[in-house]
């Protein structure tokens, strides 16, 4: 049984490729909700823009790490979205953002509404 689960996604946690000693800032809400559906919102802002090889991540743990986790991988060259599994050694997914992908993007921990999830890059940022 899942522990939570993803409502409608707007990603941005951290990026790779980013100019050494320079971090992007990050902004993060989430909407309250009852049940097991929580809706986050996620905007970062990295100065130098997002090169094509930009990733933006965000991992809700119960221990910090990426094992039994929902850690949420959106590649920006690719549009794509992935989600770890539970083992942490298989990307889920790899569906673009607002798509209807014919099987849930999930793992024990949590399903990613794919369609209702949005990612954006508007110059040096992604919403």
């Amino acid at each position: 049984m899942a522990r939570s689960a993803f409502g409608p996604i707007a990603l941005a946690f951290a990026t790779t490729q980013l100019v050494w000693g320079q971090s992007p800032s990050l902004s993060v809400s989430a909407s309250p909700s009852s049940g097991p559906t929580s809706t986050f919102t996620m905007v970062v802002t990295d100065a130098n823009g997002f090169d094509a090889n930009s990733t933006a991540q965000m991992l809700i743990s119960w221990d910090g790490g990426g094992l039994d986790a929902c850690y949420v991988i959106y590649n920006i060259q690719a549009n794509a979205l992935y989600l770890m599994d539970d083992t942490g050694s298989t990307l889920l997914g790899g569906v673009a953002p607002g798509s209807t992908p014919s099987s849930p993007v999930k793992n024990g921990q949590c399903t990613i509404n794919v369609a209702q999830t949005t990612a954006v890059v508007s110059g040096a940022r992604l919403l």
